[in-house]
């Protein structure tokens, strides 16, 4: 029997995953502007607060952090904002992901998930992965799009996947369905407002999870 190559998530770009797993990418996709439309919730002024406070912080040295300082200074207080834990879903931290296909074998860590599981994730839903700006031969949406993709293998239902790439400021959200795919525009987290619709997007992604389990 011939080995099977395994392929680390840090190894994938969006143009392998596209080919090996006939990913489409859908421009101008309303099933994304759906789930980025988040004017029925709301920042309240404790929450803006918190925010002004972290943009106010974070502004001179952001861009210079490697991932596990732009992790424990920033990301970490803005999901701090959202109930990701509860009941029978959880978050959890650089958990593996692996999954065997007819021609390789898929694997790496997930930065921060959020899935059906108490104590281990058993059904993945959100994906967040974060990167130092500027990191060189890496391709931050291929490897999102390589973790979505085996939590969609493993799920084995039709419902979404969505994720988050962290580049510095720089949040773009993804949402995977099917055979398709699409990335949002850039919002810079840096910008009060920007940061404020990126926490929207996460109370609304915890509500379509919450709603979905």
């Amino acid at each position: 029997m011939q080995r099977k190559d395994k392929i680390s998530f840090e190894k994938c770009t969006r143009a392998f995953i596209e080919r090996e797993f006939q990913l489409l990418r859908n421009l101008e996709w309303e099933k994304l502007w759906q789930w980025l439309e988040v004017s029925d919730f709301e920042v309240s002024n404790i929450e803006l607060q918190w925010l002004e406070r972290l943009v106010k912080q974070s502004y001179l040295r952001i861009n210079g952090w490697n991932e596990e300082t732009l992790k424990i200074n920033f990301i970490s207080p803005v999901l701090s904002l959202i109930e990701f834990n509860y009941k029978n879903i959880g978050s959890f931290a650089d958990e593996v992901l692996t999954h065997e296909y007819d021609k390789f074998i898929l694997t790496g860590k997930a930065d921060w998930m959020v899935a059906k599981g108490i104590d281990r994730p058993e059904i993945p839903y959100f994906f967040l992965h974060e990167y130092k700006k500027g990191k060189s031969e890496s391709d931050p949406e291929g490897q999102l799009l390589a973790a979505m993709m085996v939590a969609k293998t493993v799920n084995d239902n039709n419902l979404p996947i969505y994720g988050a790439v962290v580049i510095g400021s720089i949040w773009n959200f993804v949402y995977v369905e099917q055979n398709q795919y699409d990335i949002s525009k850039n919002y810079n987290s840096m910008d009060l407002e920007d940061l404020q619709e990126i926490v929207k997007v996460l109370k609304k992604t915890q509500k379509i999870i919450r709603e979905n389990i």
